[in-house]
This record gives structure tokens, C-alpha cells and sequence, in this order.
């Protein structure tokens, strides 16, 4: 026989029962949230930026399947330090391309021979060996344009769920100061070459510097 007298309700239980249990849907309200922001996002882009960012997720594609192709094949292209650092470490250093003028620009994608060789040069045996900078690199607002596209694919892959590699994980330390070495390089070399043309013309025994102020 059941009791007459039920067992009373204490406050805290009362407070579980009227509010629902809201952490699943936080967590699933913030990805749709996310989601939204970064759809918009692409959604909204100039078609310049587009294709310039898309030719640069794609040349970056290009080189994970090239150098890393012995990865499995569903990991071949996810986006991460390693494979992040040494393609923008490729296009510090690498020439700047060339493009006909008067004639579109081509898309030129990867070129693995290129990287190669590039790796053999920069190669060094001694740590305290000295390296010249390439003469003719590629500036720090193409090099920003790389970031951008690769933080880019890598938030598409966040989204998509390919990916569970935080920010901090994809760039870091040594990427920023990839980025700050081109940023310099460019004052550095200017100074490396007017000092030059300061010791030919005190060679040549002319005292006027005017012409290269």
C-alpha cells in the first residue's frame, strides 16, 4: 500500500526539472553559428580575392599530395604545422613567377622540382653557417595572401569535420617568424645593396653619394 504522504520536492530538484539541460545545445548552437560565419563569409568574397585565394588552397593541395603523398589518402591534404610551414617556407624563398605582359595571368601551380632543389640549397650542415637571402623573393602582402587561403581551407575542413586541429596547432611560432623574416628581408636587402654601391663608388675614387640618397 502506498504512503499517503509523498516525499517532498526540494528546490534543487525542481530547479533540474524546469530548466532543460542546455550544454549539447550550446555546443550545437555554436558550430551552426560558426557555420553561418564562415558561409557568409565565403559567400561574400570579391571574385578577385576568390579566385586569388582559390588558386593558392589549390597550389597548396598540390604540394601536400606531391611531398606528402605517402600519408594515407584521407589525410594527405588535411591542413597542419608541418605541412603549413614548409609550403610557406617554399614560397619565402622561391623567385617570383613570371606572367607575359599583355597576356592573362596563368594560374602556375606547385612545382615540386622547384621546391627540391630550393630544399638543397637552404640545406646546411653547419648550424652557424651564414645564408643570403633570396635577391628576389616574393613580398609580405603575397605571402599574407598564402595565410589567409591556407587558414581558410583549414576552417573548411573544421566544418566539414575533417579536422580537429586548433589554430595554435596549424600556425605556429616558427610560421610567424617565417612571416617576420620576409617582412624584413625586404629593408635588409635595400641596405645590403646600397652599402655595395657605396664601396664601388668609393673604389672608383668618387666622393659625390648624392645620386644614391
Amino acid at each position: 500500500m502506498s504512503s499517503p504522504f509523498k516525499r517532498p520536492i526540494f528546490r534543487n530538484e525542481e530547479r533540474s526539472r524546469a530548466v532543460p539541460d542546455v550544454a549539447v545545445d550550446a555546443v550545437l548552437d555554436l558550430g551552426q553559428m560558426e557555420r553561418a560565419v564562415y558561409t557568409l563569409e565565403s559567400q561574400n568574397r570579391r571574385s578577385n580575392t576568390a579566385k586569388a585565394y582559390e588558386s593558392k588552397e589549390e597550389e597548396f593541395i598540390e604540394f601536400c599530395k606531391s611531398v606528402f603523398a605517402e600519408q594515407p589518402p584521407d589525410q594527405i591534404t588535411t591542413v597542419e604545422h608541418i605541412k603549413v610551414f614548409q609550403f610557406m617556407w617554399y614560397q619565402a624563398f622561391r623567385c617570383p613567377r613570371k606572367h607575359e605582359k599583355g597576356s592573362p595571368a596563368q594560374r602556375q601551380g606547385f612545382d615540386p622540382t622547384d621546391y627540391l632543389s630550393l630544399k638543397e640549397k637552404y640545406s646546411q650542415s653547419d648550424p652557424a653557417a651564414k645564408i643570403d637571402d633570396p635577391q628576389n623573393g616574393i613580398g609580405i602582402s603575397c605571402m599574407a595572401q598564402y595565410k589567409a587561403a591556407i587558414l581558410h581551407l583549414w576552417r573548411d575542413q573544421i566544418h566539414r569535420g575533417v579536422n580537429n586541429r586548433s589554430r595554435d596547432e596549424v600556425w605556429q611560432n616558427s610560421s610567424d617568424a617565417l612571416m617576420n623574416m620576409v617582412k624584413s628581408r625586404k629593408h635588409r636587402i635595400n641596405k645590403k645593396n646600397y652599402a655595395e654601391k657605396l664601396d664601388e663608388v668609393s673604389a672608383a675614387g668618387c666622393t659625390d653619394f648624392r645620386h644614391f640618397v
